[in-house]
Parts: C-alpha cells; sequence; structure tokens
C-alpha cells in the first residue's frame, strides 16, 4: 500500500513540472474590430521591476501594467490621447481606422531623486504581435 501512495505523490509532483504554455499564446487572436480599432499596449522587462506603469486611454485610466503584461483596447475610429505614468509627460496620438490594430510599448526609467517615469513608443505590428504572445493579458480597468 505504501508503494502505491508513494508513486501516486511521485507521478502528482512530476505532473506539476510540466511547464504550460502562457494563458495568452492560446488566447490571443488578433481578431479586428470591424467597427473600430484595437489598441495593444504592453510592458516588457525594463529596469523597474516592482513599480507598475499606469496607463490612460483618453484621459481616463485603463490599466496598471506590470513587467510582462499588456491590455487590450477595443476603441471607436477616431483619434485617441494615450499616456503612461503618474506625470502624464508621455503621450501618444493615435489616429484609428476601423479594422486596424495598433501596438505601444511603455518603458519605466528609475530618477535618482524622482518617482520613475514611463515612456510610451510605438511597435511595428510583428514586434507587437511578438511581445503579447509572451506576456499576459491583464483586463481594461482602473
Amino acid at each position: 500500500m505504501k508503494k502505491v501512495v508513494v508513486a501516486l505523490g511521485v507521478a502528482a509532483g512530476l505532473a506539476a513540472c510540466v511547464p504550460q504554455e502562457p494563458p495568452s499564446a492560446t488566447l490571443e487572436r488578433f481578431e479586428p474590430n470591424p467597427s473600430g480599432g484595437a489598441i495593444y499596449i504592453l510592458r516588457g522587462r525594463d529596469p523597474v521591476f516592482l513599480g507598475v506603469a499606469p496607463v490612460k486611454l483618453d484621459g481616463q485610466p485603463v490599466a496598471s501594467l506590470r513587467r510582462d503584461d499588456y491590455v487590450r483596447l477595443d476603441v471607436a475610429p477616431g483619434q485617441h490621447r494615450i499616456t503612461c505614468g503618474e506625470a502624464d509627460t508621455s503621450a501618444q496620438a493615435v489616429d484609428i481606422v476601423p479594422g486596424q490594430t495598433v501596438f505601444f510599448d511603455t518603458l519605466l526609467r528609475v530618477g535618482w531623486v524622482s518617482a520613475p517615469e514611463c515612456t510610451l513608443m510605438p511597435l511595428d505590428e510583428p514586434s507587437g504581435r511578438q511581445r503579447v504572445s509572451t506576456g499576459k493579458r491583464v483586463g481594461a480597468g482602473p
């Protein structure tokens, strides 16, 4: 009986060690929004380990991104303003047309005496898709 219990324990332990794909790798389909567009905002492996990058769309908070997080925002056609960081010093304007998908990267940098500063940079579609496939999707919301 002891051998069976030990064998089951070893099997359960080994099953827990099997690497699993990140959830976004199988779930994200990059389907276009036919009535509007999609904006992906990503955060990579910048030097700020514990900080979050607060992101706003048109002045409204939409997400707080940790390292390797991303958010997808389905938006109406037209011009939109994306900002990150507490001071909103980094801003990107984007004019969305129906079916368009755009990607932006956030980067937090640490100052000597100030809070971390956030920078937004556009990404090309192949790079954006690749980064999303290795990231973790977070829900839009403050």
